[in-house]
């Protein structure tokens, strides 16, 4: 059987049939894989999730693009709905494919997004200068070229970056921007470990629990998930800023009780500062001419 851990048995996928594997993963609400786990096995999971069928039936794949260093197929790429690196790793990922003739384009495109986002002067200076968002969005281009879906960026201390899957390659993906959240007053931040972790566990958490995109649906600009989308967002936020006030990775996993307690803190102080590229509300203020 497939198991987690360290001693090798991650490499064992034998011996399980396809259905066996669709009861395990269909009897599950999300699935998260990790790149520490053989992409073999990743890929017969992710297979089991998207098995064609019932639509309602199918379960969210979420893959963690930390770990080990190594290329991810566009065959996996293609089952995985929400695609979540860090900076580092988006740039590993997108320069791990053979170039396309089609990806000569993508200065061109990652242009038109940057100068779309760069019309919101508060995200500008939330991102500062030493955020190179050209080069983040031409990763995202070349990996939504070849099969990925959404594209979650995170990026530490700056937040994190959404790109949805436009619905033809030639239109930019909408963004939505979550700045990293304040700490409460008597928090400091102790250590980094496993922030990141928390980050993806809790947008899975929040994503099961708010409903999911399944691709097809909607008018195909993202709309109808942006709402849902925000939140997720939010609570991932929390659940990783919570995790730098503790040391140690598993010692700083926050409680349920302790991530709600910090939304509505944040909340009160109306500092979540979320911000979606292709909100028609977004207040002029924001926005330069």
């Amino acid at each position: 059987r497939a198991r987690g851990g360290d001693d090798g048995e991650n490499d064992d996928a034998h011996g399980i049939s396809d259905e066996e594997i669709r009861r395990l993963v269909r009897s599950h609400s999300v699935l998260l894989l990790q790149c520490e786990i053989p992409e073999a096995v990743n890929l017969r999971l992710a297979e089991a999730a998207k098995f064609e069928g019932d639509p309602s039936a199918m379960v969210p794949v979420l893959h963690d693009a930390g770990g080990e260093d190594r290329v991810m197929s566009e065959e996996l790429l293609r089952r995985v709905d929400f695609l979540i690196p860090n900076e580092s790793e988006l740039e590993r990922l997108a320069a791990s494919y053979p170039s396309l003739a089609d990806d000569r384009g993508g200065d061109d495109a990652a242009a038109e997004i940057s100068e779309a986002w760069h019309r919101r002067r508060r995200i500008q200076q939330r991102l500062g200068p030493s955020l190179d968002l050209e080069s983040i969005l031409r990763s995202v281009r070349i990996l939504q070229r070849r099969g990925a879906n959404h594209v979650l960026v995170t990026l530490g201390s700056r937040g994190s970056l959404l790109a949805l899957k436009p619905p033809t390659p030639a239109r930019p993906p909408r963004l939505v921007y979550q700045p990293a959240l304040p700490l409460p007053p008597g928090r400091t931040a102790l250590d980094e470990t496993g922030a990141g972790d928390c980050y993806r566990a809790g947008f899975a958490v929040a994503l099961l629990e708010h409903g999911h995109c399944r691709k097809g649906e909607g008018d195909g600009d993202g709309t109808e998930d942006a709402t849902m989308l925000r939140r997720c967002m939010k609570f991932a936020s929390a659940a990783g800023a919570l995790a730098v006030t503790k040391r140690g990775a598993v010692p700083s996993i926050p409680s349920r009780e302790e991530v709600e307690e910090f939304l509505s803190w944040v909340e009160g102080e109306g500092r979540d500062g979320i911000f979606d590229d292709g909100d028609e509300n977004v207040p002029s203020e924001e926005v330069s001419s």
